[in-house]
């Protein structure tokens, strides 16, 4: 199935996970993500935007190795080679849905990111930054980075991250760029 084609279904979904198998990963997306991970959020969701759909789709994935851990056998209402469709209690509102998604952070890949630190600094791939989007920028970080769920190294460098977002806007402030 495509992005696009997977979207269709997950806005029409209900009460279902679909999962779609990606190599050794089940994946799920939009509202199987949302029925999946719970509001514990056993799984880390990615929100990305993708071009074929038009807008920011959240997904989530684990091995297949770990399947038992996560899906119970007598919830599989059918099962293919690169699909399983699973059934849940329809306990969620829409809005539940929409205030999670809005709560995820959207994943920029690193080439697609406003330099930073020594790249700013030396006018590599460089453009004039906007305060309000470096501001929104640790926001989302902060929004979509779940402390529990990342080792002590992890939450240093995003921390280290978010302080070079903040020297960049305090220069910008300072008038030094």
């Amino acid at each position: 199935m495509t992005q696009k084609e997977i979207y269709d279904l997950e806005n029409a979904n209900n009460n279902k996970i679909y999962l779609y198998r990606e190599g050794i990963f089940w994946k799920a997306y939009e509202r199987s993500a949302f029925y999946l991970t719970g509001p514990e959020n056993r799984l880390k969701p990615i929100k990305k935007f993708i071009k074929s759909v038009g807008e920011a789709v959240v997904s989530v994935g684990f091995p297949c190795a770990v399947e038992e851990k996560q899906i119970a056998k007598g919830d599989v209402l059918q099962r293919e080679e690169k699909r399983m469709v699973v059934q849940v209690e329809p306990k969620y509102t829409p809005g539940d849905f929409a205030a999670w998604k809005e709560a995820i952070a959207l994943h920029i890949p690193a080439r697609e990111r406003p330099a930073t630190g020594k790249e700013a600094a030396s006018g590599a791939a460089y453009a004039a930054p906007d305060n309000r989007m470096g501001v929104e920028r640790i926001i989302a970080t902060l929004r979509g980075f779940n402390v529990e769920s990342h080792t002590p190294l992890e939450c240093m460098l995003c921390l280290s991250e978010l302080r070079g977002i903040a020297v960049e806007i305090q220069s910008v402030y300072d008038g030094q760029l």
